[in-house]
């Protein structure tokens, strides 16, 4: 998961930027400097113990309802049955790469689990707010995949901002605009509760003693982890710069972190089928790791990334062994 978030918040502020780029015709160094940007405002109040209020945050889950309700909704009068003809024209194993891809919209959950200290409730509320969220969350994808294969938005325009097409199709450039405007804030959020659930993450397995005491430092004045916060800011940028300068496709960015995570669940969800005392908990959760197994073997090479990572990993941890051994 370490290896993951550095990919995956340059690339959530990267789509943010699209977004914005799609009002002002930015070009792709436009692009860039307004992700790096949205990446170091983030890192800055974090830096400072800047929070989202609770009241911001139902604030973006309603802008996220609203642009995918709205968007769909506009769409609907122009979807065409002809747009799904013919079916899988390609076979299935392009179905099994997007899927790969699919699971960059999934990703994030989990850093529920490093706030939950900060839950009156943590086992009443967080099974209830994830449920209520996986039922939202495939009910309106399920909606906006349709709405985008059956209006063909994704051959017009850039397909990175295809809310913004299909609002500006039924309501005019104005109302595309509102929804770029919403789609930029809405990304920029989850950039900063990465980047503080990261942090959060970093700080606790130096505290368990996974890492150097250095990184768990505190700030004397802000009372956050800092040095976790500033450690992969070089990372950040770097994969920025390589984006730029390679001319980088989201979907290359997007594989990595998507590939990292399907490893981490299903490796999670095997755990967990082995903990669970109940029958229906392990098979679920037995279930869960055989379908996280199928996407990645549709990662191509992306899949040797969290192997390296692992090999690495446990080349790092004998070395310390054998170093604190002599």
């Amino acid at each position: 998961m370490l290896t993951a978030m550095p990919f995956g918040m340059p690339v959530t502020a990267l789509v943010g930027a699209h977004y914005l780029g799609s009002i002002f015709a930015w070009t792709s160094s436009g692009i860039h400097l307004a992700a790096a940007g949205l990446l170091l405002i983030a890192i800055t109040l974090n830096y400072r113990g800047i929070d989202l209020s609770g009241h911001t945050q139902v604030f973006v889950v309603s802008a996220i309802l609203f642009i995918l309700t709205f968007a769909v909704w506009s769409a609907v009068p122009h979807v065409q049955i002809s747009a799904f003809t013919p079916f899988l024209p390609h076979g299935w194993f392009p179905v099994g790469e997007a899927m790969t891809l699919l699971f960059f919209a999934f990703m994030g959950w989990e850093m529920i689990g490093n706030l939950a200290e900060e839950f009156k409730n943590p086992v009443r509320d967080i099974p209830l707010s994830l449920g209520v969220a996986v039922l939202l969350t495939n009910l309106l994808y399920f909606a906006v995949a349709l709405v985008t294969i059956g209006t063909d938005v994704y051959h017009s325009g850039n397909p990175v901002t295809a809310m913004v097409t299909l609002v500006a199709y039924r309501w005019g450039d104005m109302a595309g605009t509102l929804v770029a405007l919403l789609g930029f804030v809405v990304c920029y959020c989850p950039v900063h509760t990465f980047i503080a659930g990261f942090s959060r993450l970093v700080y606790a397995q130096t505290r368990d003693g996974h890492f150097p005491q250095y990184w768990g430092q505190l700030h004397p004045r802000f009372q956050t982890p800092h040095i976790a916060l500033l450690a992969f800011v070089p990372i950040y940028f770097v994969i920025l710069l390589f984006s730029y300068e390679l001319s980088w496709n989201l979907e290359s960015l997007i594989s990595i972190p998507c590939v990292n995570f399907l490893v981490v669940y299903m490796l999670g969800m095997v755990a967990v089928a082995r903990t669970l005392p109940n029958k229906l908990g392990k098979i679920s959760a037995w279930i869960s790791a055989i379908l996280s197994g199928s996407i990645y073997l549709f990662a191509g090479w992306f899949a040797f990334f969290p192997i390296v990572v692992s090999l690495l990993t446990i080349c790092q941890q004998r070395w310390s062994k054998t170093k604190r051994a002599f």
